[in-house]
This record gives C-alpha cells, structure tokens and sequence, in this order.
C-alpha cells in the first residue's frame, strides 16, 4: 500500500483507464413500452438493464486510476490522454467502434480485451438434473482482432478441472410449500485454473493460486499473420491437460458432450496471452467509417490519415465473465485483473508486491494411487504406529524388569 500510493503520488497525474463495457440484456417483459408506462403508473420502479460490471470501475478508482466508463459512441469517445483502453466484449462492435479501438492500439494505447463467446441459462429438467442451455453473445471482436493474428474460439470449451456452483432453483418443499433453494452443479463449462495453468514467468499471473474461468472459450494464434507483424506473443493461462471440445451450440448440452472419455483430447490450450510490439493501422488511407444514425453527405468520404505508430501491448482473455460483479472477487480474478491493468499501465513492477486480494490455494491433483497411500494413512497407520510403540514400550519395560531380577538374584547368591 505504501509503495503504490508513493508510486501514483510522484506521476504527473492520474493514469486514465477508459472501460467500455456494454450493459446487459433487459427482461423482454419491461421492453414493452405499455408495460413500462403502466408500472409508472402504479408508481413501481422500471427496471433497466443490468451493468454487470461496475466493480472494475470502483476497484481501479480505488487503486488510484483515473477511471471513466463510456459508451464508445461519438458523444462519449475514448477520452483525450487515455493510456490504456479496456473492452469487455459481451455485445457486437459496429465499424466505427472498432476503428476508433484499432487506431487507439497503432497510435501507441494499450487495451485488454475480455472477450465472452457464450452465456449460459441453467434450469431444472423433467427428470430432476439441470439443463444447461448455451447462448451465443454474438461479439465480433474477431473481426478486429484476427488484423493481430490473434482469434476467439467459437468451439464450446470444456475441461476436467471443473467447479461447483450453487444455481439457484424453485422447488416445493412437502410438496406445498414454494421456495428457492441452491442445487449443486458441476459441469465442464465451469472450469477451474490452478497454479499449473498459469505462466510463473510474468508477475501478472506468478502470485495467483486459481482462476474461475466460467463459460469461456480458448484462443488461437495464427502464428504467420503474428510473425508477419512482428508481434511477440506470451501465453498468461492455458487449460489442463484434461481439456476438450466440441462444435458451438445453442441447444441444451447434452451427457456425451461433457463426458470426458467421448472426446479426444486437446491439452493446454491457451485462454489468455499479452502482445507486445507496434500494431499495424489497417485503415491508414481508407475511408473512415461514420457513427451509427450519423448522416453522410453523399459522395463524401474522409480519408484517415496514418497515425504516428508507437509500440504497445494488448492482453487478451477468452472470458469477460470472469470480471464481472459476481465474479471479480472470487479465487483469484480480482488479482488477475489488477495485475493486468497494473501491467499495461504502469508496467510491472509493482504487481510484484500486490497484496490487496486474498486467494484460494489448492492441493495439487492427488494420483489414485496416492489417495490410497492417504486413505491408508489416515485410517490405519496412525493405530499401527501406536500399537508398534506399544509393543517396543512392553519389550523395553520387560527386559528392564528382566535385568533386574538378575541384579537381584546376583545380589542374594
């Protein structure tokens, strides 16, 4: 704490964080306009979309960064002197954001992309399982990231390392009575990263223990395009080597889906990489695209004019889920993302003596073979080791009484 408030206290001024991160899908009942008004009638709050990432801004503003939210539209551009640009992409990016996000890069600005495939609704089945029902975010990220090299698996992932969660569900209680209750669900799709999966090279991942990476997707680097540009390409998190997976869906997933001995498997793929090097301006003499709803004069073009390059560094992870308000404090995602932001901004050296977020450890995946030496040990060594001691106790008492007698009898004769 004191190295971090002395550190911001000797820059010029804040560093400005810029966080785009579009707001979540509205119940479709409270999209109708009739409902809307009659709710305000009865004087009822409507509601509106949820913003399923405010924690970023108040975390980042607490560690002392000039953090501002915005839409990314023409009224609320990326903010004059922003050094790094955070995208948090659950919605598709019309043309003119992704010019705006590609000059930014070329022009020198860093970015982290979260970028979130899938999204999952989970609900009771007729023969009291769970249906786990995956649904397509629609973003489009690709479409600027693939200029890099870089792509966002649209193939669902799953992975043996996997964690339970409590979903949520009504049920009857004796059959009367109604309530919510947590069930218990363990799917593939829920998939944990331990110490293993993570690059101890870079301080942005050496001190995390674990990672809930929920409903993400793996990437792929397309090395010629990377080679081409020059870009060097670091691997942050990488699945177990239990991992597969199979062709995008938005039907219910189904037992042979998630069942581990029905797929070949595709170990330690990656799920998060930093870039670094000096980004190409793919739109440098082409026409610039105009907002959306802004009139064109006809026949009129703007032409971009090249911007002055300057290396920078992007960070991308196959998941925004995972710093999201339900989840940005949980194991060890808060850490990642500071560790992130910390690293594109200001650089490295101070995540290395980051202590603001508490993580789970894990024991390390035990054999069966050593789950039986423990289950041994536990049940039965323990009474052995007593009862050895027992007896070399007894051997030890009697042959002290032995010798004593002996004295005894030696001292009569």
């Amino acid at each position: 704490d004191i190295m971090s408030t002395i550190y911001r206290m000797i820059q010029e001024e804040p560093p400005v964080v810029a966080i785009y991160a579009p707001l979540g899908d509205l119940d479709p009942r409270y999209r109708d306009p009739e409902v809307r008004q009659m709710l305000r009638q009865m004087g009822q709050e409507i509601p509106e979309r949820p913003d399923n990432y405010k924690s970023i801004v108040q975390i980042l503003t607490q560690e002392g960064y000039d953090a501002r939210r915005i839409e990314l539209t023409e009224s609320d551009p990326i903010p004059e002197g922003t050094k790094t640009l955070l995208v948090m992409a659950t919605d598709p990016l019309n043309d003119r954001q992704k010019y705006e996000i590609e000059r930014f890069i070329a022009g020198g600005g860093h970015a982290l992309f979260a970028v979130q495939e899938y999204n999952y609704d989970y609900a009771p089945d007729s023969k009291g399982g769970m249906r786990v029902m995956p649904m397509r975010t629609n973003q489009n990220a690709n479409d600027l990231l693939m200029d890099y090299g870089l792509w966002v698996e649209d193939r669902i992932l799953m992975d043996q390392s996997m964690e339970t969660l409590n979903i949520p569900v009504r049920q009857m209680i004796g059959g009367m009575i109604p309530a919510m209750v947590d069930r218990p669900v363990q799917v593939p799709v829920q998939i944990r990263l331990t110490s293993n999966n993570m690059n101890q090279d870079f301080s942005v991942t050496n001190r995390i223990s674990s990672l809930l990476y929920l409903w993400g997707t793996a990437l792929d680097i397309h090395d010629e395009i990377v080679d081409s540009l020059e870009l060097k390409v670091d691997n942050l998190i990488w699945s177990s080597d239990k991992s597969w997976t199979i062709p995008g869906k938005t039907s219910p997933l189904k037992p042979e889906d998630v069942d581990l001995t029905q797929h070949e498997l595709e170990p330690n793929l990656p799920l998060g990489v930093m870039v670094n090097g000096q980004f190409p301006d793919n739109y440098a003499g082409k026409p610039v695209p105009v907002w959306p709803g802004t009139a064109e004069e006809e026949g009129v073009e703007t032409i971009a004019e090249p911007v002055e390059g300057a290396p920078s560094k992007v960070v991308l992870y196959g998941c925004a889920e995972i710093f999201s308000d339900r989840l940005l404090n949980a194991f060890g995602n808060g850490l990642l993302f500071l560790n992130s932001v910390d690293a594109l901004t200001l650089g490295e050296d101070l995540i290395s003596i980051r202590s603001k977020f508490s993580t789970i450890r894990y024991i390390d995946e035990v054999s069966s073979g050593g789950k039986l030496f423990w289950r041994f040990a536990t049940i039965f060594l323990v009474p052995i080791l007593f009862i050895i001691y027992g007896i070399i106790k007894f051997m030890l008492r009697r042959k002290k009484r032995e010798d004593y007698m002996k004295t005894v009898e030696a001292m009569g004769n």
